[in-house]
């Protein structure tokens, strides 16, 4: 394992606005991560200590976009690639079934650090 503490370590990675936030906030059954409309409010990696049926206590890590944009951005998508180095299990959170360059980008990267990885489609077209 890759995480501190022989915890494994879950990274929550996509897009802004594609729900990241939410997804962790509806796994620990807390308000962790701040949701908002705006895109961009995660800035930094926030982390929680959550217990999984079956594997047992884990620390699942909600990132900033991988789409952002401007220097400051481009900074917050650094923070979020570094955490790649300690995750044991990467969820890649997409929206409307959009795969497009920064999710390819990213799985490429989760080849190289030999990480196994979900796809999860958070919203679908029209709403539904």
């Amino acid at each position: 394992m890759k995480g501190r503490n022989d915890k494994p370590h879950i990274g929550i990675f996509g897009r802004r606005n594609n729900g990241k936030s939410s997804l962790i906030n509806a796994i620990t059954g807390q308000e962790v991560a701040i949701v908002d409309a705006t895109a961009g409010t995660t800035t930094d990696p926030v982390r929680k200590s959550i217990e999984i049926f079956g594997i047992g206590p884990c620390i699942i890590i909600d990132t900033a976009g991988i789409d952002d944009e401007g220097a400051v951005g481009a900074k917050r998508i650094q923070k979020s690639l570094e955490v790649l180095k300690t995750i044991d299990l990467a969820i890649l959170v997409i929206t409307d079934y959009e795969v497009g360059i920064p999710e390819r980008q990213l799985i490429e990267q989760f080849h190289q650090f030999e990480l196994p990885y979900l796809i999860v489609n958070n919203k679908f077209p029209n709403g539904s």
